[in-house]
This record gives C-alpha cells, sequence and structure tokens, in this order.
C-alpha cells in the first residue's frame, strides 16, 4: 500500500449495493444475521479507497445511552468491513482510526461503542477497545433483551467508561 494510492472519504450515504460490493458479494459478511437483530442505520461513514476502489468501511452514529446512573454520548461503531482480498493490509484498521478522529472531532463523543462477534473482540482489544463486563440492553420489535453480542467501548479522552448497566434505549448498530 503506497500512500499517494490511498484516499478517505466521510459520506452520509452508503447503500446495501455499496455493501454488497465492498464484501465480495457476501450478504451477512458480520456473520450476524443468526442473530435476528434489528440495526440502526449509520449516519456517518468513513470509506478507504485504494485506487478509487473501496477497500474497507466503518459506519458511525451518535448516541445518547444510560451507564449506571448517567446519560453518556457515543459515537456507535458498527458496519466495519474490509474487502475480503485485502484483508490483513490495515485497512480495517486505518478506518477503524478516522472513525474515532471523526467521532471525537466531528461529532464531539468522547465514548465509542460497538457490538461485536466474539471472536473479534481481540482485533478491536489491540485497537484499544475493552469489552463492557456489566449487562447492556438493546432495544428491538419485540421489546428490550439484553444484547446477545459482546459490547466494546473505547475512552478517546481523558475520562473513563462509567460502568453500570448500560440500556441503549434503541436498536443497536
Amino acid at each position: 500500500m503506497r500512500p499517494d494510492q490511498i484516499e478517505i472519504r466521510f459520506v452520509e450515504n452508503y447503500s446495501p449495493q455499496d455493501r454488497l460490493n465492498l464484501a465480495g458479494g457476501d450478504s451477512d459478511p458480520a456473520q450476524t444475521a443468526s442473530y435476528h437483530l434489528q440495526w440502526q442505520p449509520k449516519t456517518q461513514h468513513v470509506l478507504i479507497l485504494e485506487d478509487g476502489i473501496a477497500v474497507a468501511h466503518t459506519g458511525l452514529v451518535k448516541q445518547t445511552v444510560t451507564a449506571g446512573d448517567r446519560l453518556i454520548t457515543v459515537a456507535g461503531i458498527g458496519g466495519v468491513l474490509s474487502r475480503p482480498d485485502c484483508r490483513g493490509r490495515g485497512f480495517g484498521q486505518m478506518a477503524m482510526k478516522q472513525a474515532e478522529e471523526f467521532a471525537q472531532q466531528r461529532l464531539m463523543t468522547d465514548f465509542g461503542m460497538l457490538f461485536c462477534k466474539p471472536e473479534m473482540c481481540a482485533w478491536y482489544e489491540r485497537l484499544g477497545w475493552s469489552q463492557i463486563s456489566e449487562p447492556v440492553w438493546i432495544d428491538q420489535p419485540e421489546g428490550t433483551i439484553r444484547a446477545p453480542l459482546p459490547v466494546m467501548a473505547k475512552c478517546f479522552g481523558q475520562e473513563s467508561w462509567p460502568g453500570g448497566t448500560v440500556r441503549l434505549g434503541c436498536f443497536p448498530w
């Protein structure tokens, strides 16, 4: 990867077809369909392009959640994806870094929060994310349920994650 071949784009639109193209035709690249969850759409997107072709994506949404007895604003991170033939080249990490900077500078959030499959926790931990050990409650069409996936958080500033039971009050992202 040469820096002159890499472009970073911040966009508001990322279609299901864009996702399918980036996933190499895989309709469930995160392998979360079996959880039957309703997901919240992301409102901002980071795209990493190499030679004009999208190679990685990270989506964001700004959300206020309850952690313990505190309301906190988080940058919800989701839809993290690297093109299958480009994995292992640092594009996913680059997309996450750009998303974190966007969250701090444009969304003005001090915390990030994401949902991931258990086997992805180690990758996010290498990027400075920590698993939330307390219960996380999410909304679904049938009511509020405990998140069936690991939930991770990252502090972007000096403040620590407040701890306590987390309630999203919305669909996960």
